[in-house]
């Protein structure tokens, strides 16, 4: 599954989410936005009926991993008459863009979404000028 997006200056046209083969089949792999101000990078997932104290963000090397359990009724104390929602987990591993600095990332989630904002690199946030050298 790809999500696609628009006027990204990298490499592909859309973000590919991969899973660790074996780890978690069957994941529900959230929808993600990437977007960016002067000075931050911003990833926003939706994750909605998450429960934030069981919510996993790490970060190793240059990849982000996000999962989380969807939260469900208790099959002991109810039952279901009607199921559409998806069941089990939400995992998603993300590559972060080369232009930011991994060690600035914040986290928040908000109705539902989940931002994590990362700071661009300083020697990326302007162009810079070159002397351009007369010859003769």
């Amino acid at each position: 599954m790809y999500q696609t997006q628009v006027a990204w200056p990298y490499q592909s046209s859309a973000v590919q989410p991969f899973i660790i083969p074996g780890s978690t089949a069957g994941a529900v792999i959230p929808k993600l936005d990437i977007y960016e101000t002067l000075d931050q990078v911003v990833y926003i997932l939706e994750m909605p009926g998450i429960d934030s104290d069981r919510l996993e963000v790490e970060i190793e090397g240059r990849n982000i991993r996000v999962s989380a359990p969807i939260l469900n009724i208790n099959p002991q104390e109810s039952s279901y008459r009607y199921q559409e929602r998806q069941k089990g987990q939400v995992f998603r591993i993300m590559e972060i863009v080369p232009d930011v600095d991994p060690e600035s990332v914040t986290a928040n989630i908000r109705n539902g979404l989940l931002e994590l904002r990362f700071r661009k690199l300083e020697n990326n946030r302007r162009g810079r000028k070159i002397n351009v050298n007369v010859l003769q």
